[in-house]
């Protein structure tokens, strides 16, 4: 069987390869890597998708939220293993026609997920779901003691991000010495001009890219494919 395994666990993806390999498959690990890795994995789907929820469920969750939205990907089969059950319980509501399992258990799983392929699979609204109703602190990911970089906010940016935790301090400057950056984009030109210095710069802080939505009167050529391509392409996961 072909299995893509997608893990975040840089110290033991190879352990993670070794055992599914040992299951009897053939396994591709390679990560996202560029704007082209999602079109030719829709081009080419393998039988099965494993995403390793041990160390980062948030990322995993969001890769099996895009490979369901997504046709080409829709029914194949998605296996689940491992991470904290109190964070993956949220995964299990957004993606329920999943596998979920055990590392002790994924010889049965895989079997079980590559037997019952979904005929008629949830498709989500959207392959931001994860985060939909979560407080807007919450979805930025922006706690207490943070130093939090704003680079080219509007003016009301503060207001808008209104009462923050406890000790988060807004910079707006590029330093890595920054906890977290709300990038705000006000065209591809932008992302293109800055995308080297920002990518350089924010040593390892987590950058959120921000721009209008479709509808907004400030909206530009900006979408989330553009940046997913430009971001992907510079090495940002």
């Amino acid at each position: 069987m072909k299995i893509h395994l997608f893990s975040f666990d840089k110290i033991n993806v190879f352990k993670r390869i070794a055992g599914l390999e040992a299951a009897g498959c053939e396994v591709d690990a390679r990560a996202p890597d560029g704007p082209d890795f999602f079109k030719k994995l829709k081009l080419h789907p393998p039988q099965l998708f494993v995403i390793d929820l041990t160390r980062s469920p948030s990322q995993g969750r969001d890769i099996g939220l895009y490979l369901r939205k997504a046709g080409p990907t829709r029914h194949v089969p998605l296996l689940l293993v491992g991470g904290d059950e109190d964070k993956v319980s949220r995964v299990r509501e957004l993606l329920p026609g999943a596998v979920y399992t055990s590392r002790q258990s994924i010889k049965t799983a895989i079997v079980n997920a590559a037997a019952n392929p979904l005929i008629d699979p949830i498709v989500p609204a959207s392959a931001m779901a994860g985060y939909s109703g979560a407080p807007l602190m919450q979805k930025l990911g922006i706690k207490e003691g943070m130093v939090v970089g704003l680079v080219h906010a509007p003016k009301d940016a503060r207001d808008i991000l209104g009462a923050l935790p406890k000790d988060v301090h807004l910079i707006e400057s590029l330093s890595n010495e920054r906890s977290l950056y709300l990038w705000f984009l006000h065209s591809a030109h932008d992302l293109d001009r800055d995308l080297p210095a920002m990518v350089g710069g924010a040593g390892h802080g987590r950058i959120w890219m921000i721009w209008a939505k479709k509808s907004s009167p400030l909206a530009a050529e900006v979408t989330q494919q553009i940046v997913r391509d430009r971001g992907l392409s510079a090495g940002v996961d």
